[in-house]
Parts: structure tokens; C-alpha cells; sequence
């Protein structure tokens, strides 16, 4: 689709994406200094990466910033007009037994499918054998997604290689399809832990 200018997101926005209230705010000065360039220039070229189907491949420690990096691109891309989906694969798995709709007359997967930019959210080792989301059902998801040239994002504690030997039809269905981005740093988490102690009992 053509994008158009750039412009400010709403609640709405925010909503339609399923993008959790937390990130809503997420900027680039809070992610980790060794990848920042590449984000800031993976997000000045969404267009591009949107039109190529390029996507990403976020691995790293917990709470080190993965979810926030997939947080701004969606966000970018939803402010240049492309239409977006950010969910939790455990978000994903869920809404399938319970049989939840998007919207009427279309379900999470269809809208999945559709959307010009998806993010899959804190990949783990047991999504290789859910019933519902399992690993045949990712693979065609991204499969399905390359062969659009629809962008992918997925993040994921377990590193390539580790993702090669325990799901490698999924490992295989992201080559040509997204580009591995590894992400080291503190854990935020921690640190926002720590602030809100302080909140709660001051300085100690």
C-alpha cells in the first residue's frame, strides 16, 4: 500500500495495534546505545522495510529492550499509515482456544495474515509444541507473510542458534525474511524495579 506522512498516534491507534499501554510511550533514547543506530535507521527507512517485507528477528536476555524496539517500529509504522498487529505469541495462543475475534468476521489469525506489520512477542522453547500455536503454525504464518512481503517481527529469548536446533522449520521460514538483531544491555526491568522501590520507601 502507499504510505502516507507521517503523523501523530492516537489512543485509538494504540488500541486497534493491540499494543500494550506501557510502550505506548517507548522512545529511541531508551534503547540500548550498541543498537541504537540500527534501530534509529531501520525506523527512518520503514517504508522501504515495509514495501520489501524486511523484518526482524529481536533475540536477546530478559528486559534487556527487545520488546520496546518492536514497540517503536510498529508505532513508526502505524504513524506512516500501514496497518499493524502487535501480540504476545501466549496472546495468540490464548485468543485461538477461546476462539476471540478481531473484529467481526475476522478472527486473530486472519488478521494476523493481513496486517503490513506484525509483531510476535517473547517467542519460547514450549511454542514448538502448543497445540494451538506450535511451530507449524508459525512457520506458515511467516511463510505465508514472506511470500506477501509483509513484514514480520518476532523477539524471542532463545538465540539463532539454539532456535535452528529446536524449531528448525520455523528457523528456516525466517531466512530471506528477517534479519537477525541481537540486543545485550542492563535489565530494565530490574532498574524500573528498583525506581519504583524508591517511590514506594524512598532513598534507602
Amino acid at each position: 500500500m502507499e504510505a502516507s506522512a507521517r503523523r501523530a498516534l492516537s489512543p485509538p491507534d494504540f488500541e486497534r495495534m493491540n499494543l500494550p499501554k506501557e510502550f505506548w510511550r517507548a522512545k529511541v533514547h531508551g534503547v540500548p546505545e550498541a543498537v541504537r543506530p540500527t534501530v534509529e535507521r531501520y525506523l527512518l527507512r520503514i517504508r522501504e522495510m515495509t514495501e520489501k517485507g524486511i523484518g526482524l528477528f529481536i533475540h536477546g536476555d530478559p528486559g534487556v529492550g527487545k520488546t520496546s524496539i518492536a514497540a517503536l517500529a510498529v508505532k513508526e509504522a502505524r504513524s506512516r499509515g500501514y496497518t499493524a498487529l502487535f501480540i504476545g505469541v501466549w496472546e495468540l495462543r490464548e485468543s485461538m482456544r477461546s476462539r476471540m475475534m478481531f473484529e467481526e468476521n475476522v478472527s486473530i489469525q486472519e488478521r494476523c495474515r493481513e496486517v503490513d506489520v506484525l509483531v510476535l512477542d517473547a517467542l519460547a522453547p514450549e511454542d514448538a509444541s502448543e497445540m494451538f500455536v506450535n511451530q507449524k503454525f508459525l512457520k506458515d504464518l511467516v511463510s505465508w507473510r514472506r511470500s506477501h512481503q509483509k513484514v514480520t517481527i518476532i523477539t524471542s529469548r532463545i538465540e539463532p542458534p539454539t532456535l535452528k536446533t529446536t524449531m528448525r522449520e520455523l528457523f528456516d521460514s525466517t531466512v530471506g525474511a528477517l534479519v537477525l538483531m541481537p540486543v545485550k544491555g542492563e535489565n530494565q526491568k530490574l532498574r524500573r524495579h528498583d525506581e519504583f522501590v524508591r517511590e514506594v520507601f524512598g532513598e534507602r
